[in-house]
């Protein structure tokens, strides 16, 4: 199978995913997080979250499929003097050995199957501490998966679906919108997106 185009994003030493920006929900929420709290980026890719995170001072446990995207991480962490964990993983089978203060999965649930992502959805709702924070963004099925990513994408959420994984945490932002994104090649597409940033305020 073709390799998803941001494969050649990590092997291209001048160019960072996302433009090497945090989420700006993670700017906001580190915050709000103690000092010296645990971190878990799932389908960490390069590292855009987890390096700006361990610059906060939080220690960070970064996964990925990747192993181009970690080698890329590892070697912005060295030049930046950052201490980041990584593991060379597929999210489905990581085995959780701690509790954290904050779980990001940003833009990778939807690439694993719908079975197991249901089940890695419950571990990761098991594994955030009390008053802890799960930042998600994952992909819908409002429109169809773009042809160049549509064998990757086999896991699309349902509109909604992840609001309602997490109705019984306090909902501090959610939203479903539409991004506008131009691939490689300049191919452009829609992609339908639902985001949440929640907190376990249940035991």
């Amino acid at each position: 199978m073709k390799k998803p185009f941001w494969e050649k994003t990590y092997l291209n030493s001048n160019e960072t995913f996302e433009g090497g920006k945090p989420a700006d929900e993670l700017v906001e929420l580190h915050k709000q997080l103690p000092y010296n709290a645990s971190v878990l980026d799932i389908g960490c890719g390069d590292g855009r979250n987890s390096i700006y995170l361990a610059g906060k001072g939080f220690y960070i446990t970064a996964i990925d499929i990747s192993e181009n995207g970690l080698r890329k991480l590892r070697q912005t962490t060295k030049e930046k003097g950052l201490k980041i964990e990584t593991e060379n993983i597929n999210a489905a089978e990581y085995c959780f050995e701690k509790k954290f203060d904050l779980i990001i999965a940003y833009g990778v649930l939807h690439l694993i199957k719908k079975e197991e992502r249901k089940i890695l959805l419950k571990r990761i709702k098991d594994n955030t501490r009390k008053n802890g924070f799960n930042v998600i963004l994952v992909f819908t099925d409002t429109l169809p998966a773009p042809p160049d990513l549509a064998p990757f994408m086999i896991g699309l959420f349902e509109e909604g679906e992840i609001f309602n994984e997490y109705s019984d945490w306090e909902m501090i932002e959610n939203k479903s919108y539409i991004l506008n994104d131009v691939h490689p090649g300049g191919i452009k597409h829609k992609h339908p997106i639902n985001k949440i940033t929640c907190k376990k305020t249940c035991i």
